[in-house]
């Protein structure tokens, strides 16, 4: 019973990885009010505040994303864009959802 429960469970988690990944994508319109970049000594990542939520922009494997800096240069404060977004905002764990893309 422990076995088949646990094999439950791995599967259950092996489906989360892509659902998280692919089954959340949607597209925002929304008007960027500030951006930071946080640095923790070894890695970095951009945080985008916006009139709707904050977002984080790095880089991803899943869509092949490697573009993080150019991303953050081109979103202006003030700005209209749509952004690409993925990912769950989860506040207690600090987790943002990612951008992908974005067009201003």
């Amino acid at each position: 019973m422990r076995a088949i429960l646990s094999l439950i469970l791995a599967i259950a988690f092996l489906g989360w990885i892509p659902y998280s990944a692919y089954g959340t994508v949607e597209t925002i319109e929304t008007t960027i009010q500030s951006k930071e970049r946080i640095n923790d000594g070894f890695t970095s990542k951009y945080l985008i505040f916006t009139e709707k939520e904050v977002f984080q922009n790095s880089d991803t494997w899943a869509f092949l994303k490697f573009n993080s800096s150019d991303v953050y240069g081109k979103l202006k404060e003030g700005a209209t864009c749509q952004l690409k977004v993925n990912g769950f905002r989860v506040p207690f764990f600090s987790m943002y959802r990612n951008i992908i893309s974005a067009t201003c």
